[in-house]
């Protein structure tokens, strides 16, 4: 598991360089499930949230339909998951205790052949320039 700190704006500019530490951690790391702490978000964009979109059909086409990347949000990104049908997609949390406690529910419904392959990690969370 990782955990990224996403700090200021996400938005048409900061994508880009959103998406490469995205990608970036996927390669880096057998990840089954990550956790981004977006309550420091500012502004949050469709550009950027595509980027974490496909970071997630990323993850889960490499290590199995059960992983996950949870948020921890702030107001304006519950609103803009909720606005645009994501929550559904996204599991969305308040704290990090939250975030921990979705991903262990997640951990105990893994089915084989179905679940996340196992990965490596531990990586304390980084945080993201924007």
């Amino acid at each position: 598991m990782v955990k990224v700190v996403v700090v200021g704006e996400l938005d048409v500019y900061t994508a880009p360089a959103w998406r490469r530490f995205l990608l970036e951690q996927l390669d880096k790391e057998a990840l089954r499930h990550m956790i981004l702490d977006m309550t420091d978000v500012t502004y949050y964009d469709s550009t950027a949230l595509g980027a974490t979109v496909l970071t997630l059909e990323k993850l889960r086409r490499r290590q199995g339909v059960n992983c996950q990347l949870v948020v921890v949000a702030n107001s304006h990104i519950s609103r803009v998951l909720t606005v645009t049908g994501l929550t559904k997609v996204f599991p969305l949390v308040d704290s990090e205790e939250a975030a921990l406690r979705e991903i262990e529910s997640l951990t105990l419904l893994d089915v084989p052949g179905e679940s996340c392959r196992d990965g490596e990690g531990g990586k304390e969370g980084e945080e993201v320039p924007t």
